[in-house]
């Protein structure tokens, strides 16, 4: 594991999908509104991170990988404004844009791996988007994809598809035929179940703290991305992955797992 970690830093990865900005609004409430019954914010502070797919680039990145993106620029991603009292959240504004994705020319060699992350904010609308996927596959690519909406018949070609339950449920009730690919499902504090054709292996969460559940889904996709475009396994990639995820719901906010605290997590599941 360690040296399959240690391949990140030679890793190029295509990030394509919806990127967003995650505003926390920090504050405190001490008295209800007399106008109607509802708390009074006072704001203290104000920090803004990258969520959707800028927050799986960043993650990738905090791994060691290089990336490229087909994002556009900042100021048209959606945002997502969260008041926070401590640990709480209060209250959440989206504003929304769609826009599609940006993307370079059409030449694979300098990629180790792609990963998709769809909110379903218009970057994997359009002819573009289904001709690097079946570019990517004739490559030998890994191609993993944190699906969204009714129908996923577009990421036809896929190696990884990494829906959580509810994303799963959703497809369910509206699907005519069945991903051909592997599946991770996400299952929040139950862990990752891997689906490979009929057979399902179950992987538990390994969190101790749990704060905030933000990002740790865009912290799952982007830890199964490297390690299979390093060359690790499938199992591999979700034991990986939930040490990750346990470490992102442990912080307060859309936050990253370093690519030490894997290592060191490594380390002390070799002595134990």
């Amino acid at each position: 594991m360690k040296e399959l970690l240690a391949r990140f830093a030679t890793l190029k990865i295509l990030v394509t999908g919806d990127p967003m900005v995650d505003v926390y609004h920090f504050g405190h409430v001490t008295r209800i509104c007399p106008e109607a019954p509802v708390p009074v914010f006072v704001e203290e502070r104000l920090e803004r991170r990258n969520g959707g797919a800028a927050n799986v680039r960043d993650q990738l990145e905090a791994l060691g990988c290089a990336t490229e993106n087909t994002f556009p620029r900042y100021g048209e991603w959606s945002q997502k404004h969260r008041y926070m009292v401590g640990h709480q959240l209060l209250l959440r504004v989206d504003d929304d844009k769609r826009n599609p994705a940006d993307w370079p020319r059409l030449e694979l060699h300098s990629y180790q791996g792609m990963v998709v992350s769809d909110y379903d904010k218009g970057a994997t609308v359009g002819a573009e988007f289904g001709e690097w996927l079946a570019a990517a596959r004739v490559a030998g690519l890994p191609v993993i994809v944190d699906p969204k909406g009714e129908s996923w018949d577009k990421y036809a070609g896929a190696t990884l598809l990494c829906p959580n339950s509810e994303e799963l449920v959703a497809h369910m009730r509206h699907a005519i035929s069945w991903p051909k690919c592997a599946m991770a499902i996400k299952r929040g504090p139950s862990g990752i179940d891997l689906c490979v054709g009929n057979t399902t292996t179950s992987y538990p969460a390994r969190a101790r703290h749990v704060f905030d559940v933000t990002g740790a889904g865009d912290t799952v996709t982007a830890v199964m991305t490297a390690t299979l475009a390093a060359g690790g396994t499938l199992a591999q990639a979700c034991e990986l992955a939930n040490i990750a995820a346990g470490y992102v719901v442990g912080e307060v906010g859309t936050t990253v797992c370093p690519l030490e605290y894997l290592c060191s997590a490594l380390d002390r599941k070799g002595e134990s």
